[in-house]
């Protein structure tokens, strides 16, 4: 009787422990997901004060790989890495993405301030860094783009197979969304997104000398202390379009042309014709005319050079000859200081008319994005 008594009330503590279990709504079931938009840097180029846009390579704007990590505000705690298979909306006509990361269901309850980094293109072949889900944020901060990549030697004159590095950061932003559809942004209809901007700045020189001159381009250099020799792949905050972050200077010259390389200039019968002026043509005109110039041979080129920032002032020199003739050294610099900060571009075009090579310098403010919105989520 007892081992009967027993067995009854047994069945019914567990029946009673069964039913006080309330089912999971179908919003716990699921895995929590954090949602944020990343722009891919687009084809158009802002050119400096009002000169206009000029347009970025397809291989200069591509992304191959993207990489995006987050971390609590408060204290670098890991929340999540998200490494996507596919970059074609990046690099397709939208320029853009919405990216959804897992994360726990402990951060889709507490809702912490975030920190976003994103890097696109840092691969080992091009950067000499691999980074990955365990790299902590300390790294990441201090996650350095060094002089054997786009730096004083080698130069790189092409766009690498695994693209030009680009980076973008979103600092202390807030959580919004219901679980377990969250998002980066400052209120529930708008999404917080990542620029990238590319880590590296172009310089490319054009010359042209006056039908019946004999003149040769024996040496191109950035002074000294002007370029960084090793920057930080993230910028310290927000893209404004003129900060840079910078580790180190090249404490020597940066030769783009040596002596042992001769050019030697072609002649045109107006060496002014090339002159880019100001409310006559838009940028994007300008360039596509030196472009056409250079490729057809009317006009002498070095370079494009991809190279590292610098938030300085560039000045430069130029070694010439005139009918085997060594001349003065003349020398060349930039309107100001920020003109050569990351994703800036930068046209020389030095002519020789009467008995001196002069310049024009056209300064491109940068490669810009889209215009960068907050998108409506209702949209994606």
């Amino acid at each position: 009787m007892r081992k009967a008594l027993t067995y009854i009330l047994t069945l019914m503590l567990m029946g009673c422990s069964s039913s006080s279990e309330e089912p999971k709504s179908p919003q716990e079931e699921q895995q929590p997901m954090l949602s944020l938009y990343v722009y891919a840097p687009e084809h158009p180029m802002m050119t400096r004060g009002n000169i206009g846009e000029t347009t970025a390579s397809e291989q200069e704007s591509k992304v191959t790989r993207l990489q995006i990590w987050v971390f609590e505000h408060s204290d670098g705690k890991f929340v999540a890495y998200y490494e996507p298979t596919s970059t074609d909306n990046l690099n397709g006509v939208k320029g853009g993405d919405v990216y959804q990361v897992p994360v726990s269901r402990d951060f889709a309850t507490r809702r912490p301030r975030v920190d976003v980094y994103v890097l696109a293109n840092v691969t080992e072949a091009n950067t000499g860094k691999v980074y990955n889900k365990n790299t902590p944020l300390e790294d990441l901060k201090a996650a350095p783009l060094d002089d054997s990549h786009f730096g004083a030697s080698p130069l790189t004159i092409e766009v690498p197979s695994d693209g030009l590095p680009m980076s973008g950061v979103l600092l202390n932003q807030p959580i919004t969304g219901e679980t377990p559809v969250l998002r980066i942004g400052t209120d529930y209809s708008e999404m917080a997104t990542v620029r990238l901007v590319r880590m590296v700045s172009k310089m490319h020189f054009v010359f042209g000398a006056l039908a019946g001159s004999n003149v040769t381009i024996t040496g191109v250099s950035i002074d000294a202390n002007q370029l960084a020799s090793v920057e930080y792949m993230f910028l310290d905050g927000p893209y404004t379009g003129r900060n840079s972050h910078i580790w180190s200077y090249v404490e020597a010259p940066v030769t783009l042309r040596s002596s042992g390389s001769p050019l030697s200039v072609n002649t045109v019968a107006d060496p002014l014709e090339y002159i880019f002026v100001d409310g006559v043509e838009d940028a994007q005109t300008y360039e596509e005319r030196i472009n056409k110039a250079v490729s057809e041979k009317t006009l002498s080129s070095i370079g494009p050079f991809y190279l590292h920032e610098s938030d300085k002032q560039l000045t430069g020199t130029i070694n010439y000859k005139v009918n085997g003739n060594d001349m003065d050294p003349v020398q060349f610099v930039m309107a100001e200081e920020g003109d050569f900060t990351r994703n800036h571009t930068w046209l020389v075009y030095a002519y020789y008319g009467d008995a001196v090579l002069q310049f024009n310098l056209v300064n491109v403010n940068s490669w810009t994005d889209k215009e960068v919105r907050n998108h409506d989520v209702y949209n994606w």
